[in-house]
C-alpha cells in the first residue's frame, strides 16, 4: 500500500482514519487485520466503481503470489466487521467474476495531522468524541509521548516528585486480533493498582499487529538474553487453507497447532519449536522467510497447506533453511480424515528426521502410533482450539461447547478433555462462579491425564487446577514438572509454571528464568513479554520490568496488560500522574470509556486518594461480583484502612477465590504484609509456612 492520505472517510456510522489505520464506529475502534484495512481503503477510495480482484490483490499484497481465496477472506472479514447481514450488501457488493464495489455514500473530510473531527489535543493526547460519549483521551498517533514534567499534575496531598521520563513512544501497528477491544487477562497479568479494570481474565489476551520486528537492542542490553539452549530452532508457519471455504480456517489453524505440538514433543533436546501465538502473527503477513526467521530467531521454517474435500484431506509441506532460503525437502500427504492423527505424526516425524539428518544424529525410537479418530470429533476439537485461542469470555464458552462435542463423539480423546479444563479455568478466572467451574476443571483435567499422561497439555491443565482451585502447591509443581518433562517446547507450561507457581510461591529468580524460556519459544507474544516484566517486578528489579513493558508496547501499543503493569510500576515509584495516564489508556483500550473519563476527571479534581474513594463506592455498588471484593481490598489497603481491606480479603478466602494466590506479590497489599491477620491468611493459602 502507498502512504495513507491524511484525510478521513465517513460512511454510515463509521469513520475511517487512514493516517492512523483506524476504523471508528462512534467512539469504539473496530478491529481489522492489516490486509482487511488496506482492502477497505482501496474500495472506499474507489467508491461507486467496481474494483477488479487483480487490482485489489496488486495494491494490497504488493504483487506477492497469493490466491484469490485470501481476498475472499478479507472481504468476508470486512462484512462481518461492518455488521453487514447476509445478502444485505449495504456496503460491499460482489460482481461475480469481476470484483467488488463499495456502494455506501462516502464523505471525504479534510483533517489536520494527528487530529480527527470533533477532537482536541490535551497534554499530548487526542480527545475523541463519539455519539453520546464524553471526551476520551487516547494517544495521538505519531506524537512523542508526554514527558514526566508534562504530566506532573500535583496531587491533592502535595507536589509529586518525578524521578524519570515516561519513555519513548512505541510505534503504531495495525491491530490483528479481532477481539482486541474486549481484552481479558489471566490473574497474574492483572493483579495491580486499582480495581478499575477486570482483574481476572485470559492468559493470552492479545491484539497483535501485522507488522513485527526483532526484539529491540534496548531489551537485550537490559539483560534480556535468553538462556543458551543448544538446539535447532524451527518455526511452523500457519498452514494455508486451500479449501476455498473461509469457514475452514479453524481447520487449517488447528492443524498448524497440532503439528507444532507434535514436533515440539518429538526431540525437544535438539529441536526447539516456536509457539503458536508467535507464528500466527505471520498469517497473510507478506513477509519473506528470511525476515520471519530473523524476527523469531529460528534456523528452519516449515511452510504448508491443507486442502479438505469431503472426508479426504491433503497436506503439502516444505522445509526451508532460513539463512539462504534453500528448500531442503518437500512432501505431500493424503488420506481419509479419520486417519488425520497418523498424518500429523508422519508430517512431524518426517520433518524431525530431516533436521536430525542435518545434525548427523540418528532419530531415536520408533514412530509413535496414532489411532483413528472420528472426523466429527476431530473437527469439533479443532474448532474448540480455534475459539480458545481467541481469548474472549464468549469464545471460551464456544470452545467449551466444541470440546464437549468432541468428547461425546470420541470419549477417549485426551486433548479434548485438556482443552475443556483450560476453558473452565479461564472462565473461572474471568469472573464466573469458581465454586462451580473449579470442580469441573478438576474433573476434566484428571480425565485428560488418565487418558494420556504423556501429553504436556494434560499435565499443564491439571497443574493450573491444583494451584488455582486447591492451593495444592506440591501437586501443582509436580504436574508442571511432568508437563515440562513431556514437552520442554511447550511455551504455556513454562509461562504458567512461572506465573501460577514460582512467582506466587516467592521463587523469584526461577520465575524469571522460566519466563525467559517461555519468551524464547514465544518471542513476539506481548503477554509473555509483559509477564517477564512482571517476574522482574516481583523480584524487585523494576528497571528491567519497565523495559519489558515498553517492549510489549512496541509489539502492540494498545496491549492492555502492559499499560496496566506500567501503571503499577509508576505507582510503586509514586509517580501518580504517570500511573493515572496509563490507567486511562488501560481502560480506554479495554472499551471502558466512562471508567477512563471518571479516573482522569477525579484525579484532576481531587487527586489520587479521591480516585481510590471512587473505586470503593463503585465496588460497593457491585458487591455481588467476585472481583469487586478484590477492588475493595486493594483500595482500602492503599488508603491505609487495614481492617476493611482484611475484611474484603476474608470474603475472598471464604469463596476460595483464585486471586488470593498472589497475596504475597500484589504490590497494592504491601502495607498489610506485617499484619498478623494477613500473615495468617497467607499461611492458610499455603503461601508461607
Amino acid at each position: 500500500m502507498k502512504e495513507e492520505p491524511s484525510g478521513l472517510y465517513k460512511f454510515g456510522p463509521f469513520l475511517l482514519e487512514p493516517a492512523k489505520r483506524i476504523l471508528w464506529r462512534g467512539s469504539e475502534i473496530v478491529p481489522l487485520t492489516g490486509r482487511a484495512f488496506d482492502t477497505l481503503l482501496v474500495l472506499i477510495q474507489n467508491s461507486g466503481k467496481t474494483v477488479e480482484k487483480d487490482q485489489i490483490i496488486e495494491t494490497v499484497w504488493g504483487g506477492a503470489a497469493v490466491e484469490e481465496n485470501n481476498l475472499t477472506q478479507c472481504i468476508s472479514a470486512l462484512r462481518k466487521a461492518l455488521g453487514e447481514s447476509r445478502g444485505a450488501n449495504q456496503f460491499i457488493v460482489t460482481f461475480a467474476g469481476q470484483g467488488y464495489r463499495f456502494v455506501a455514500d462516502v464523505q471525504t473530510i479534510a483533517a489536520a495531522p494527528n487530529q480527527i473531527p470533533n477532537s482536541k489535543i490535551q497534554n499530548g493526547l487526542t480527545a475523541v468524541r463519539g455519539v453520546g460519549d464524553e471526551d476520551l483521551v487516547l494517544p495521538a498517533s505519531g506524537e512523542v509521548r508526554p514527558s514526566a514534567a508534562d504530566l506532573a499534575i500535583p496531587d491533592s496531598a502535595g507536589t509529586v516528585q518525578i524521578d524519570g521520563p515516561l519513555g519513548p513512544s512505541p510505534p503504531t501497528f495495525p491491530i490483528e486480533n479481532p477481539k482486541s477491544k474486549i481484552p481479558n487477562r489471566m490473574v497474574f497479568v492483572a493483579i495491580g493498582v486499582f480495581g478499575v479494570v477486570a482483574v481476572l481474565g485470559a492468559i493470552f489476551w492479545y491484539a497483535e499487529s501485522e507488522s513485527r520486528r526483532p526484539r529491540s537492542e534496548a531489551s537485550q542490553n537490559a539483560g534480556e538474553s535468553v538462556p543458551a539452549v543448544r538446539r535447532r530452532m524451527l518455526a511452523v508457519l500457519p498452514f494455508e487453507n486451500l479449501t476455498g471455504d473461509p469457514a475452514q480456517e479453524c481447520f487449517s489453524d488447528g492443524f498448524t497447532e497440532e503439528v507444532i505440538t507434535r514436533l515440539g514433543s518429538l526431540d525437544p533436546a535438539h529441536v526447539g519449536v516456536i509457539a503458536r501465538t508467535s507464528v500466527m502473527l505471520y498469517k497473510h503477513s507478506g513477509k519473506n522467510i528470511r525476515q520471519i526467521a530473523a524476527e523469531l530467531g529460528v534456523e528452519y521454517v516449515l511452510e504448508g497447506s491443507v486442502r479438505r474435500s469431503g472426508d479426504r484431506v491433503r497436506v503439502s509441506v516444505q522445509l526451508i533453511k532460513a539463512a539462504d532460503q534453500t528448500h531442503l525437502w518437500a512432501q505431500s500427504y493424503e488420506g481419509p480424515l479419520r486417519n488425520i492423527l497418523t498424518l500429523q505424526e508422519n508430517v512431524a516425524t518426517d520433518v524431525q528426521e530431516r533436521i536430525g539428518n542435518r545434525l548427523d544424529r540418528p532419530v531415536a525410537g520408533p514412530r509413535p502410533i496414532s489411532h483413528p479418530i472420528d472426523p466429527e470429533a476431530f473437527e469439533a476439537y479443532l474448532k474448540g482450539i480455534y475459539f480458545l485461542n481467541r481469548r474472549d469470555i464468549t469464545d471460551f464458552k464456544e470452545a467449551a461447547g466444541e470440546f464437549e462435542k468432541a468428547i461425546q463423539k470420541e470419549p477417549g480423546y485426551a486433548p479434548a478433555y485438556a482443552g475443556l479444563a483450560d476453558c473452565y479455568n479461564l472462565l473461572g478466572l474471568d469472573g464466573a462462579d469458581w465454586t462451580v467451574l473449579g470442580p469441573a476443571a478438576q474433573s476434566a483435567a484428571q480425565k485428560a491425564v488418565a487418558l494420556d499422561g504423556s501429553l504436556a497439555e494434560t499435565h499443564t491443565a491439571l497443574a493450573a487446577v491444583r494451584a488455582l482451585y486447591f492451593w495444592d502447591w506440591a501437586g501443582a509443581r509436580r504436574e508442571f514438572r511432568r508437563a515440562l518433562d513431556a514437552n520442554p517446547n511447550y511455551a504455556l507450561a513454562h509461562h504458567w509454571y512461572a506465573a501460577l507457581y514460582l512467582g506466587p510461591q516467592g521463587h523469584y529468580p526461577e520465575a524469571v528464568a522460566e519466563m525467559k524460556l517461555a519468551r524464547q519459544l514465544d518471542p513476539v507474544s506481548p503477554i509473555v513479554t509483559t509477564d517477564l516484566g512482571w517476574a522482574y517486578a516481583i523480584s524487585g528489579i523494576y528497571d528491567k520490568a519497565f523495559v519489558q513493558y515498553q517492549e510489549a508496547l512496541h509489539l502492540n501499543p494498545r496491549f492492555v496488560p502492559a499499560h496496566f503493569r506500567l501503571a503499577e510500576y509508576y505507582l510503586i515509584k509514586k509517580m501518580y500522574p504517570q500511573a493515572i495516564h496509563e490507567l486511562v489508556l488501560d481502560n480506554a483500550y479495554a472499551g471502558k470509556l466512562q471508567a477512563s473519563l471518571q479516573i482522569e476527571r477525579e484525579y484532576k479534581t481531587s487527586g489520587f486518594s479521591n480516585v481510590l474513594q471512587s473505586e470503593i463506592q463503585t465496588a460497593k455498588r457491585h458487591s455481588a461480583q467476585r472481583s469487586e471484593d478484590l477492588m475493595l481490598a486493594r483500595s482500602y489497603a492503599l488508603l491505609g484502612r487495614s481492617d476493611e481491606a482484611l475484611q474484603a480479603l476474608s470474603i475472598l478466602y471464604q469463596r476460595h477465590d483464585p486471586s488470593l494466590i498472589y497475596l504475597r506479590v500484589d504490590p497494592d497489599l504491601a502495607s498489610l504484609r506485617s499484619n498478623p491477620k494477613f500473615q495468617d491468611l497467607e499461611r492458610r493459602c499455603g503461601l508461607i509456612q
